[in-house]
């Protein structure tokens, strides 16, 4: 059964492009587009917060590859006189994260039968942030949904094998990932960064809520990798900056001030976060969310 569910999530996701006649181009995004296609050698396009962030640096040049390949994807269907002006990153990373979760859900976890572990997955598929939100702009997000995703199913299995004597050794497959995919959420964007740290934490709470000693490997794994991509964000990226394109990058962005102002964006986002969790599940009435 896994086949034929799985051509019928990837129909849900892509669907998405028949309806949306093409996709449209957002003002930003005209500028982006332009920056990937001039006629710039490829690292000065990548190394280039000034023009792919507006000089706001966030060291997140691994998702400028990605936002190049989207750009050159669309200037392909162009020139196949079908134009098409989506994130391709956006549809795979969906439909990756739709598939991986249904295949997780069927053979890892006791008790969930095939219709709901389906159900669920197209759910996911259809609600309004991954079903509108194709049209091109940054790749950044849902490569960072993406690469949280792994990380936290690497997790459950890295819990469910190490309680086998049998299954021990696939544990230590499992170790090696946490830092690599921390990493990369670092190096895609700074949410990523907020997410390793944040997992890190995760990890003792759950161990001190289960009464388990505290796995120093795992949470070493997360916090080495945050703070690799601090000493990327602080140092590498910088350097490479100058080097290809003869100019520091601008930190001011960077530094928040704990005014009322900001504490007004942090009540925003909270906001914004339990909408997201309202269409998610199918426009929930909001106070009953919150709960």
């Amino acid at each position: 059964m896994l086949i034929p569910v799985f051509l019928v999530i990837l129909i849900f996701v892509f669907s998405a492009m028949p309806y949306q006649a093409g996709g449209f181009l957002n003002v930003e995004s005209t500028f982006f587009l332009r920056n990937y296609l001039d006629d710039r050698g490829f690292f000065q396009k990548i190394f280039d917060p000034a023009k792919n962030d507006w000089g706001l640096y966030q060291g997140r040049e691994l998702s400028y590859f990605f936002d190049w390949l989207d750009a050159n994807l669309i200037l392909l269907s162009v020139k196949l006189d079908i134009p098409m002006f989506f994130q391709t990153s956006h549809f795979i990373g969906i439909a990756l994260i739709a598939c991986l979760h249904f295949y997780f859900c069927r053979k890892y976890i006791k008790g969930v039968d095939l219709p709901t572990s389906s159900l669920l997955s197209l759910l996911f598929t259809i609600s309004p942030i991954a079903y509108f939100s194709g049209n091109y702009f940054r790749s950044s997000k849902i490569l960072t949904a993406t690469l949280l995703f792994f990380t936290i199913w690497s997790w459950y299995l890295y819990l469910q094998k190490s309680k086998t004597a049998l299954n021990r050794s696939i544990k230590h497959v499992f170790k090696g990932s946490f830092f690599w995919l921390s990493l990369a959420m670092a190096l895609v964007d700074r949410q990523g960064f907020y997410f390793a740290i944040s997992l890190s934490f995760l990890v003792v709470i759950h161990c001190l809520l289960n009464s388990e000693k505290i796995d120093r490997y795992l949470v070493a794994s997360f916090i080495v990798a945050a703070i690799a991509g601090s000493f990327y964000n602080l140092l590498i990226g910088p350097v490479l900056i100058r080097l290809i394109n003869g100019y520091w990058p601008d930190f001011s962005y960077q530094k928040l001030n704990l005014d009322p102002v900001v504490f007004k964006h942090y009540w925003l986002s909270l906001n914004l976060a339990i909408d997201h969790f309202r269409f998610f599940i199918g426009t929930l009435w909001k106070p009953l969310s919150v709960l």
